[in-house]
């Protein structure tokens, strides 16, 4: 249907010829005397862009092997400029995901570098409303390179280019903002966002809305360390729950490890360690099923057994986190993981 609708919109033509697809076989999209490889990948790029929202990167990856290879520019030959802007942005919004899960070497730097490829040429196109989401993208990808001033600069400038009317990019946009500003203190702030956010985004579906749950949980919970309160304590943990409730409904369950290594963070924070265990430990275990590696969650397990003087135990899982960091260009995390292990291996003398 969406390769339908796109041909129609390109041709004008209503009455064309059925589009044949097999893509969990690895076949072609279509035939050429329906589809050029423009519309091809134009079609495939919204997909794997779904795929990888809810929670699928590695569908993501298949669906555009023929096109992308992780650590590679993506093949432009014989694409428009359109299309082409539409696969780095793709390749961008993939590469930046798989190298949070599987920590690509310099995966960030070659995510960022491909999204400004997409963010150029869609400002020649004047094609704003694409230009705004790639100016979001970067954002994402500064985050997690550490840069918070730039990531907080484009996300703005995101959000004065987008139309009031594409509601799905100004949750997106407004969620990532709200993390950038309780990242750099600014709590209040933040949830200021993400009540917009919320209200903006209340029919968008569970797929956005347990994200929202978990960053207004995490901004609460900031707020409950801040400040000493059980009351913001509360509040964070309430809705830690319903964004469970909501992961585990969609079966989006990247977003329930998510959910329960956050959730666990704030536990142990507040001295609740069995619980925070179980948390932390249920989280762990869901990443390894999903084959992906999650360092922030180490460098939280390892402040786990710390706090409990398990010392060994603290400095296996903190090497875990230094390792993958390492390799994965998320300077910030590593600087934390680095000083939490300066801490552990000074009890172990």
């Amino acid at each position: 249907l969406l390769a339908r609708k796109l041909y129609e919109q390109n041709h004008g033509n209503s009455d064309s010829e059925p589009v044949e697809s097999d893509l969990t076989s690895g076949k072609r999209l279509s035939h050429a005397t329906t589809l050029t490889p423009a519309e091809e990948i134009q079609v495939l790029c919204l997909i794997a862009r779904d795929q990888v929202q809810a929670g699928n990167v590695e569908a993501a990856r298949l669906m555009l092997q023929q096109w992308v290879e992780v650590d590679q520019w993506p093949r432009l030959e014989g694409l428009s400029p359109h299309s082409s802007a539409d696969l780095l942005q793709t390749a961008g919004l993939l590469v930046g995901r798989l190298s949070t899960s599987r920590l690509l070497p310099r995966g960030q730097i070659h995510a960022e570098a491909l999204i400004h490829g997409a963010l150029g040429l869609f400002e020649q196109l004047g094609l704003k409303t694409r230009t705004a989401e790639c100016r979001s993208e970067l954002g994402n990808c500064y985050d997690r390179e550490g840069k918070f001033d730039l990531a907080r600069t484009n996300l703005l400038r995101a959000l004065e280019e987008l139309l009031s009317d594409n509601v799905v990019a100004r949750v997106i946009s407004l969620r990532r903002l709200a993390f950038i500003e309780m990242k750099m203190g600014r709590l209040h702030e933040s949830l200021t966002r993400l009540d917009e956010a919320s209200r903006i985004g209340a029919s968008v579906g569970p797929s956005l809305t347990m994200f929202l749950q978990i960053e207004t949980a995490t901004t609460f919970g900031q707020l409950a360390i801040a400040e000493s309160s059980n009351e913001y304590f509360k509040l964070a943990s309430n809705h830690y729950k319903k964004a469970l409730v909501e992961s585990e409904a969609v079966g989006h369950h990247r977003c329930t490890a998510i959910n329960e290594c956050n959730h666990g963070y704030l536990l142990l924070a507040f001295e609740k360690f069995p619980e925070a265990e179980f948390r932390l430990l249920r989280s762990r275990e869901l990443f390894d099923q999903l084959l992906d590696r999650c360092p922030q969650l180490d460098e939280t397990i390892a402040r786990l057994y710390l706090q409990t003087e398990r010392f060994e135990l603290a400095e296996q899982a903190i090497s875990r986190s230094v390792r993958a960091l390492e390799q994965g260009g998320e300077e910030a995390h590593l600087a934390e993981s680095l000083r939490t292990q300066g801490l552990i291996l000074c009890k172990l003398n």
